[in-house]
């Protein structure tokens, strides 16, 4: 190790064959026999292969000492496959085992609950007539409004379009575990041939809106028509028509116009943007993502470009999100499949060249049969207000990371919030009644961020109100809107002929005979019911915590015996084989939770 110097560039401790400092987030590696620490970019040594690792050598002293000492591979069905007594424990998810085993299932076809379109008729009357509650399959892009790359597009390109240095999350599909890996590493990885490689990788979350290849991708017209981003966020170029009548801004503009400091929010606002409208997934042959829902009930649209894709759908009903949230509070998560613990679980191929949208609350794994790229987007939209609120609250409830939240989802809100009254506004100014979707949105934004800016709640929030949005006004706005409109109490309906439903009754006051009528409630299967608050609702890789706390049966086979379920042994910390160096060397690397 480097010794300490009088200057302030000697007084740190210096590490590796780059002679640089201990850089917080950086994966390290120590030295069994010199005792040095080298970063892993350095050495060529992935964290996620560190694990594997019992003796390592670094590029010096494997002159004298032989190369690096790997731990024996004892089975092919365990996250860790050096675990001991494996072969009296069960299959975990995304294991080699875990993918013969999906492989030999049926499950039923998701032909009578997937919705196949033309890429015409995928437009916003029909969503706005319709809604948008079962998912959608375009065989063919023409004419939904999508522009991506040719198919001979190739991970190379990406990233050549992204940056070559650009760091990326992979994750490792056999153990469930999430690294950083530059993209030109990723593209080494990429372009070996599937039986060469040591493991199987996985890239669901690049997130490429400020890049070069944005300039690409777009996605479907009905998508920025409904998306939020697109349609209420200031500093947007361009607004897209989601109405018969043209859209208007007029709100931003006098904001954008109103002065100096408005112009500087509006601006600092602008670079806080949610990026989470394009991603490019770059998916290894048999990676699997486990059972999940989009943050913040969000929708999903997703074009696999290169590939195939399978997805496990399953309806977001109260049984099935009470058994979601179950699943999600055991040890042996990965040793349950959660298709099994609900009433249906759909089978629905995505081949390449086809789109498909994902309503708010489905709930979804997915295997990758061939190697893929796709391309996707998640967006929140008008057409699922109170869903979006009660997932968000349920997040919070139980905790989730703020890195899998959706970004700035409160201030999209209050931006939303004024798009709707002006929306409301000018369809009620033409004589027309403004859909019942407008209605319950305005309702259930205006009771909600009243409950924001309570004098008990607004320290909690104060950070997501928009600097350039007087928030009393948009509240008040809210009111006048909803009492313009004739619109009384909201109150939470159920319908006894359906085994779920999650609505709000509203109730119109009128100058005909009927002196009182309530309008027709829209039925959504994809919606969640207060019942199932606690359910646990994340993105991404599916995370362990919830509030609740029952026993469900193991549906993954054990590789021998009939013995239940174990817990896994220890944390993955403390199976992780970097050490941490001593009190002067750098702290050791907390292990990102997946």
């Amino acid at each position: 190790m480097a010794r300490k110097g009088s200057n302030q560039q000697d007084e740190e401790e210096l590490y590796c064959i780059c002679r640089k400092a201990y850089k917080a987030g950086v994966f390290m590696i120590e030295c069994d026999i010199c005792e040095d620490w080298f970063h892993g970019s350095c050495v060529s040594i992935s964290e996620t292969e560190g694990d594997d690792i019992d003796k390592y050598h670094c590029p010096k002293c494997s002159e004298t000492h032989g190369l690096t000492i790997y731990k024996p591979r004892r089975n092919n069905h365990r996250h860790q496959f050096s675990e001991t007594d494996a072969e009296n424990k069960a299959i975990q998810a995304g294991t080699a085992a875990f993918i013969e085993w999906l492989q030999t299932r049926s499950f039923e076809s998701a032909e009578g609950v997937i919705k196949h379109m033309k890429g015409s008729d995928v437009t916003m009357a029909k969503f706005q007539k319709n809604g948008f509650e079962h998912p959608i399959m375009v065989k063919e892009k023409k004419g939904l409004g999508l522009f991506v790359p040719p198919p001979d597009f190739a991970v190379t390109d990406v990233a050549r379009d992204v940056g070559p240095t650009r760091q990326v999350d992979v994750i490792d599909a056999n153990r469930q575990e999430d690294f950083k890996m530059s993209m030109a590493d990723w593209c080494v990885y990429f372009n070996t041939p599937p039986k060469d490689r040591d493991r199987i990788l996985n890239v669901i979350s690049l997130e490429f809106s400020d890049t070069q290849l944005s300039q690409c991708v777009e996605p479907p017209t009905v998508v920025q028509q409904l998306d939020w981003v697109e349609l209420c966020w200031p500093g947007s170029d361009e607004r897209n028509n989601s109405d018969d009548e043209e859209e208007e801004d007029g709100y931003w503009k006098q904001q954008q116009s109103s002065g100096a400091d408005t112009a500087q929010s509006a601006s600092a606002e602008k670079l806080a943007r949610p990026k989470v409208q394009k991603y490019c997934l770059m998916s290894a042959q048999n990676s699997y993502t486990d059972f999940h829902i989009d943050f913040g009930g969000s929708s999903v649209w997703y074009h696999v470009l290169k590939g195939e894709k399978v997805f496990y759908l399953i309806r977001p009903t109260v049984a099935n999100l009470e058994r979601y949230t179950s699943w999600h509070a055991e040890d042996c998560q990965s040793e349950n499949f959660l298709g099994d613990l609900v009433d249906h679980c759909y089978e629905c191929r995505v081949k390449a060249g086809a789109t498909l949208l994902i309503p708010s609350g489905w709930i979804h794994a997915v295997w990758t049969p061939q190697d893929s790229l796709v391309f996707g987007g998640n967006f929140l939209h008008s057409l699922a207000i109170p869903l979006q609120l009660e997932i968000n609250q349920i997040e919070k409830r139980v905790k989730v990371q703020e890195r899998h939240l959706f970004p700035n989802f409160e201030m999209l809100h209050w931006y939303a919030a004024t798009y709707l009254v002006e929306q409301s506004d000018r369809i009620r100014s033409s004589g027309k009644d403004a859909p019942s979707y407008i209605k319950t949105g305005l309702v259930t934004l205006h009771r909600t961020l009243k409950t924001w800016t309570l004098d008990t709640k607004i320290n909690q929030h104060r950070n997501e109100i928009p600097r350039n949005v007087p928030y009393s006004r948009v509240i008040r706005n809210l009111s006048d809107e909803i009492k313009a409109l004739g619109l009384g109490e909201c109150k939470p309906a159920k319908s006894p002929r359906q085994p779920y439903q999650r609505t709000l009754s509203i109730s119109t006051v009128t100058r005909s005979s009927e002196q009182r009528m309530v309008s027709k409630p829209q039925t959504s299967e994809a919606s969640t019911a207060s019942a199932v608050a606690s359910a646990l609702i994340v993105s991404g890789p599916v995370h362990s915590s919830s509030v609740v706390t029952t026993t469900a049966t193991l549906t993954m086979p054990l590789l021998h015996g009939n013995k239940p379920p174990m817990d896994r042994l220890g944390s993955l910390e403390a199976m992780k084989r970097s050490k941490s160096p001593d009190q002067t060397s750098p702290p050791p690397k907390v292990k990102r939770e997946g």
